[in-house]
Protein backbone atom coordinates (compact mmCIF):
# COMPACT_ATOMS: atom_id res chain seq x y z
CA UNK A 1 0.00 0.00 0.00
CA UNK A 2 1.50 3.40 -0.89
CA UNK A 3 2.06 5.96 1.77
CA UNK A 4 -0.73 8.94 1.86
CA UNK A 5 0.09 12.17 3.46
CA UNK A 6 -2.67 13.52 5.74
CA UNK A 7 -3.30 16.85 5.78
CA UNK A 8 -5.01 19.35 8.21
CA UNK A 9 -6.29 22.82 6.99
CA UNK A 10 -3.23 24.43 8.67
CA UNK A 11 -1.27 22.63 6.48
CA UNK A 12 -2.96 24.55 3.16
CA UNK A 13 -1.62 27.85 1.53
CA UNK A 14 -3.02 30.73 1.70
CA UNK A 15 -4.08 29.96 -2.09
CA UNK A 16 -5.11 26.40 -1.25
CA UNK A 17 -7.60 27.99 0.99
CA UNK A 18 -8.87 30.55 -0.65
CA UNK A 19 -10.23 27.74 -3.08
CA UNK A 20 -11.34 25.16 -0.05
CA UNK A 21 -13.65 28.71 1.08
CA UNK A 22 -14.68 29.09 -2.26
CA UNK A 23 -15.74 25.14 -3.25
CA UNK A 24 -16.87 23.99 -0.34
CA UNK A 25 -18.32 25.06 3.12
CA UNK A 26 -15.09 24.94 5.39
CA UNK A 27 -16.58 23.23 8.22
CA UNK A 28 -17.78 19.93 6.26
CA UNK A 29 -14.65 19.35 4.28
CA UNK A 30 -13.37 15.96 3.59
CA UNK A 31 -9.72 14.37 3.67
CA UNK A 32 -10.39 14.03 -0.10
CA UNK A 33 -10.88 17.59 -1.17
CA UNK A 34 -7.77 19.01 0.77
CA UNK A 35 -5.65 16.46 -1.01
CA UNK A 36 -7.62 17.42 -4.06
CA UNK A 37 -6.67 21.20 -3.60
CA UNK A 38 -3.02 20.22 -2.51
CA UNK A 39 -2.32 17.93 -6.02
CA UNK A 40 -4.06 20.71 -8.03
CA UNK A 41 -2.01 23.40 -6.51
CA UNK A 42 1.14 21.61 -6.63
CA UNK A 43 0.32 20.18 -10.34
CA UNK A 44 -0.01 24.05 -11.51
CA UNK A 45 3.42 24.54 -9.44
CA UNK A 46 5.33 22.24 -11.52
CA UNK A 47 3.72 23.00 -14.69
CA UNK A 48 4.74 26.51 -14.72
CA UNK A 49 8.13 25.60 -13.62
CA UNK A 50 8.50 23.06 -16.32
CA UNK A 51 7.03 25.41 -19.07
CA UNK A 52 9.36 28.09 -18.04
CA UNK A 53 11.98 25.60 -18.27
CA UNK A 54 10.88 24.38 -21.49
CA UNK A 55 10.98 28.21 -23.18
CA UNK A 56 14.62 28.92 -21.76
CA UNK A 57 15.72 25.69 -23.44
CA UNK A 58 14.48 25.98 -26.73
CA UNK A 59 16.01 29.57 -26.64
CA UNK A 60 18.93 28.58 -25.45
CA UNK A 61 19.48 25.42 -27.88
CA UNK A 62 21.33 25.34 -30.92
CA UNK A 63 24.37 27.51 -29.78
CA UNK A 64 27.68 26.66 -29.04
CA UNK A 65 28.22 29.67 -26.46
CA UNK A 66 29.29 28.16 -23.43
CA UNK A 67 27.98 29.97 -21.63
CA UNK A 68 24.30 29.41 -23.19
CA UNK A 69 25.14 26.14 -22.66
CA UNK A 70 25.79 26.61 -18.77
CA UNK A 71 22.30 28.48 -18.65
CA UNK A 72 20.59 25.99 -20.59
CA UNK A 73 21.89 23.28 -18.42
CA UNK A 74 20.41 25.23 -15.33
CA UNK A 75 16.93 25.30 -17.00
CA UNK A 76 17.19 21.60 -17.37
CA UNK A 77 17.63 21.08 -13.81
CA UNK A 78 14.92 23.43 -12.94
CA UNK A 79 12.76 21.18 -15.18
CA UNK A 80 13.83 17.92 -13.10
CA UNK A 81 12.77 20.31 -10.29
CA UNK A 82 9.23 20.48 -12.14
CA UNK A 83 8.99 16.81 -12.97
CA UNK A 84 9.85 16.50 -9.09
CA UNK A 85 7.53 18.28 -7.65
CA UNK A 86 4.70 16.74 -10.12
CA UNK A 87 5.91 13.41 -9.42
CA UNK A 88 5.39 14.25 -5.14
CA UNK A 89 2.69 15.69 -5.93
CA UNK A 90 0.65 11.96 -6.61
CA UNK A 91 0.92 11.19 -3.30
CA UNK A 92 -2.07 13.43 -2.32
CA UNK A 93 -3.84 12.08 -5.86
CA UNK A 94 -4.14 8.53 -4.41
CA UNK A 95 -7.49 7.23 -2.13
CA UNK A 96 -6.63 5.38 1.34
CA UNK A 97 -8.90 2.68 0.76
Amino acid sequence: MEYIKHLELADLTKDELIILLKERCVFSYKQKDLRMIRWCSLVAESQKIMGDACEEMDRLSGSRDMGKHVKWLAASERFDKGMKLSDDADQYLHDEN
